[in-house]
């Protein structure tokens, strides 16, 4: 994975990083590691688990401790994310394993989450608080397909 540490720290526009197979093994304690020295919240979404919006919605609500919500929305997931004011943390890291689930299962799911996690972001960027999210692993046609989105421009091959 072509990312130091410290380009953790800063808020940026590039905030998507993806890693391949080759770093799965070792991304799960660099997160760790990260956030512990940067005093960021970590979040990790395990992709096995997730292979549709409302699996992946609820995911996100119960990481980030979002109020009880009976039926997730994108709409409400993308205002969270761009709050979470209530978790008092100097940035936020985000850690989504095993992606080609919701990839495979529901593309389009996929597609809406990188733009929901792309804007979010950068939202927070434009306020000076640092939140970054690791993606992966990426294959070659999942690589091909985000290219092809909106929220491509945020990411960090």
């Amino acid at each position: 994975m072509n990312i130091h540490p410290d380009e953790l720290r800063v808020p940026t526009e590039y905030n998507l990083h993806v890693f391949s197979e080759a770093d799965a093994a070792i991304i799960r304690q660099f997160a760790m590691e990260v956030a512990q020295s940067l005093h960021m919240h970590l979040a990790i979404l395990e992709g096995q688990h997730i292979r549709n919006k409302n699996e992946l919605l609820h995911a996100i609500a119960q990481e980030y401790a979002f109020p009880e919500i009976p039926y997730p929305n994108w709409d409400g997931t993308q205002d969270w994310l761009s709050d979470i004011s209530w978790l008092d943390y100097s940035g936020f890291l985000l850690l989504y394993t095993d992606i080609y689930y919701l990839f495979d299962e529901a593309p389009v799911d996929f597609a809406v989450l990188l733009d929901v996690l792309s804007d979010s972001t950068a939202y927070r960027a434009q306020r000076n608080i640092p939140f970054h999210v690791l993606l992966g692993p990426v294959v070659p046609e999942m690589a091909r397909f985000i290219r092809t989105l909106r929220a491509a421009e945020h990411v960090q091959w």
